[in-house]
């Protein structure tokens, strides 16, 4: 398998129309320095016995789901608008072309959500997050350098189910050893892209059911 980096990795976000639902349409491609949204789901162990008449392990089971992450992103003259307006809501625009005025203010009793998108076309994967809004908001400033904002973003849920794998020793058509696993729960990790280097998945474990052997 290819693997991504984040030099090729892409950043695109759309308004929502209704909230945790990404719509169709053009989906604009952002620039970013940074990006680690992504959704975590640990798995806990059942340590519960009794219940069953064998010496399987019972199911694990999922800890609660987290979508969140920051994004680092240039103080530009046109894309920060869009971040501004996740975190603030529409602006106030006054002037005429091309001396616009966008004033943004706190306070808004309600404020958007975005769909995005993080691409790793090398793979190619896509992660797509619905119902995406903006936290908090840092500017990093100083006297030499490009000026940045890390945005805090938090959006909605995922669900996971089991899988089942199989581990084979095969020396003929009628010499072989395969354990199967019929019951495989993966803990739900997410990619974080920190610069233009090759990408390696966050951490994540597994858990699963006693095998069962084939000879």
């Amino acid at each position: 398998m290819p693997r991504a980096i984040g030099a090729n990795s892409r950043l695109l976000m759309i308004p929502e129309v209704t909230y945790g639902t990404a719509p169709g349409g053009n989906w604009r491609r952002v620039p970013f320095l940074s990006c680690n949204l992504g959704a975590e789901q640990p798995l806990l162990d059942a340590d519960v016995i009794g219940l069953g008449g064998n010496r399987d392990p019972a199911a694990p089971f999922f800890d609660t789901v987290t979508v969140e992450g920051d994004v680092v992103v240039p103080v530009d003259l046109i894309n920060i608008g869009h971040w501004l307006s996740l975190l603030l809501g529409t602006p106030t625009t006054t002037g005429t072309n091309p001396n616009f005025t966008h004033t943004f203010g706190s306070g808004a009793a309600t404020l958007p959500s975005q769909a995005i998108e993080i691409g790793y076309p090398d793979v190619p994967s896509y992660d797509v997050c619905a119902g995406v809004r903006a936290d908090a908001l840092e500017i990093d400033f100083s006297p030499t350098g490009p000026a940045t904002a890390t945005i805090k973003l938090i959006a909605q849920a995922q669900n996971g189910t089991a899988a089942e794998f199989a581990f084979a020793f095969t020396i003929d058509a009628n010499r072989s050893l395969t354990f199967t696993l019929h019951q495989v729960y993966l803990a739900l990790a997410k990619t974080p892209i920190e610069g233009p280097a090759g990408l390696k998945r966050a951490s994540s474990s597994a858990r699963r059911s006693a095998p069962r052997r084939r000879a």
